[in-house]
């Protein structure tokens, strides 16, 4: 880890941002709809500071919905989110670490879900679903990839239904 980060809340009336510097340098501006959601933003990623070497998914996925779930997204998102999350990707990968979730990680995933009878589709948006959160732990520091974002999800597009 860099041995000094700063997290910074940046808002103006149409737009707020979270600007992350290490060692005086800007590494990442993060856009958030509005000045609260920056804020809670903020918070998560100085969370994800003090802790991202050893959070797991259901820790970060709790997280998520906190400080960017509810705030910035709608109640049927949310609760799509939450839905799948809970029933799907969390029972078989929530207790993993988020820097130790892996490609391999995610193809036995796929294939137990495919074994369990679980349409492509469902999988599809449960790897999509995956991947947007992911995608925000990479933004928030929590994590230095996104591994779904590197998996052939046209192999599963493509498969027979």
């Amino acid at each position: 880890m860099p041995s000094q980060m700063v997290v910074s809340v940046v808002a103006s009336d149409r737009n707020a941002y979270v600007q992350v510097s290490t060692d005086g340098q800007q590494t990442a501006w993060i856009k958030f709809k509005d000045g609260p959601s920056a804020q809670a933003g903020a918070r998560a990623i100085e969370l994800g500071i003090e802790d991202s070497t050893d959070i797991t998914l259901a820790e970060f996925f709790n997280r998520w919905m906190t400080y960017h779930g509810v705030p910035c997204l709608g109640s049927d998102t949310v609760s799509d989110y939450l839905s799948v999350m809970s029933t799907i990707v969390l029972p078989k990968l929530g207790a993993m670490q988020l820097q130790n979730i892996g490609t391999s990680d995610l193809d036995a995933f796929t294939e137990a879900l495919s074994n369990e009878g679980h349409t492509n589709r469902r999988i599809g948006s449960a790897l999509n679903i995956l991947s947007s959160v992911l995608g925000v732990a990479v933004r928030w520091l929590y994590c230095t990839s996104n591994p779904v974002a590197t998996i052939d999800t046209l192999r599963l597009a493509n498969a027979p239904v």
